[in-house]
């Protein structure tokens, strides 16, 4: 099930990776890498290249935070969010598939 929805995300230009990403800060947003880390289930290090990706795709930004100075928060870009919204209804599909 994990390959077919990884297959479903390719029209959308993004792996498993990439969408846990996505979905996370469209359902929380403004995430330290810390945060991200344990919600997206990447180590910091690859959780790193993958916003690195996504920041070069226009789908996510990173901000100063607004309580530590010394912390940087992650959210998605308007677009980063249009596209999470689009593809949540597949992936609620591929969901209720592996439920049944």
């Amino acid at each position: 099930m994990g390959n077919a929805f990884a297959k479903a995300l390719k029209p959308f230009g993004l792996n498993l990776s990439e969408w846990r990403v996505c979905a996370s800060l469209l359902y929380v947003p403004h995430q330290t890498l810390s945060e991200l880390s344990v919600h997206a289930t990447s180590d910091i290090s690859a959780l790193s290249r993958i916003i690195d990706r996504l920041e070069s795709q226009e789908l996510v930004k990173r901000e100063k935070s607004t309580t530590d100075g010394r912390s940087i928060r992650i959210a998605l870009t308007s677009k980063g969010d249009e596209l999470a919204l689009r593809i949540v209804p597949v992936a609620k599909q591929h969901e209720s598939v592996i439920l049944t």
